[in-house]
């Protein structure tokens, strides 16, 4: 094996190789290698439940490797974006969508993660920490830097928990983090 880095060539195709990688992905941080420490936690511990409970299907662990190509092209397009972004040198565009891709898949992965250890039959990840990261991935607007919180009293509206502000009213009665009903389920589901 030491011979086969030992070639000057197969050193050079690499180190051009990774230099490559890094720059589509936009350098190597703290969040990208989370990602991936992220995604293949999820991808053993779903592998693992599915060996354990004999439902491992080929086609969704062929679906589970993909699924690292898939992010890594999700990543590069947004660094992308940015790339031409700032060199394009767009006024009042702040080129952040590789970090908001990054933070996307962190929270889509720690979702699945928490889903996979309810399946074992450990609850450690509270219930709302897992719905406000729903919400983040399913109601936030890059664009205008906006949260939708979900749906209020009959209607949608952008306010936690439903609350309609009255007219001259200026915050919610009480903090939408504090749970005022005793008949709500249990934070740990």
């Amino acid at each position: 094996m030491n011979q086969f880095f030992d070639n000057i060539t197969i050193k050079a195709v690499c180190s051009v190789f990774c230099t490559c990688i890094s720059w589509l992905m936009g350098g190597y941080d703290l969040a990208l290698a989370a990602v991936l420490v992220l995604m293949c936690a999820d991808f053993i511990l779903g592998l693992s439940f599915a060996l354990c409970a004999g439902t491992y299907n080929r086609n969704k662990f062929l679906y589970g490797c993909a699924k690292f190509l898939i992010y890594a092209g999700v990543i590069a397009i947004s660094n992308m974006v940015d790339v031409t972004i700032v060199e394009g040198e767009f006024p009042s565009v702040l080129a952040k969508f590789r970090e908001f891709a990054v933070f996307f898949l962190a929270a889509t992965e720690f979702i699945s993660i928490s889903n996979h250890f309810k399946k074992f039959g450990i609850s450690f990840v509270p219930k709302r920490l897992i719905e406000r990261l729903e919400n983040f991935r399913d109601g936030y607007d890059p664009l205008t830097g906006r949260m939708d919180y979900g749906h209020g009293v009959g209607r949608h509206n952008s306010y936690p928990g439903g609350y309609q502000p009255i007219r001259g009213q200026r915050t919610p009665p009480s903090s939408p983090h504090v749970n005022n009903n005793e008949n709500e389920e249990d934070l740990y589901g």
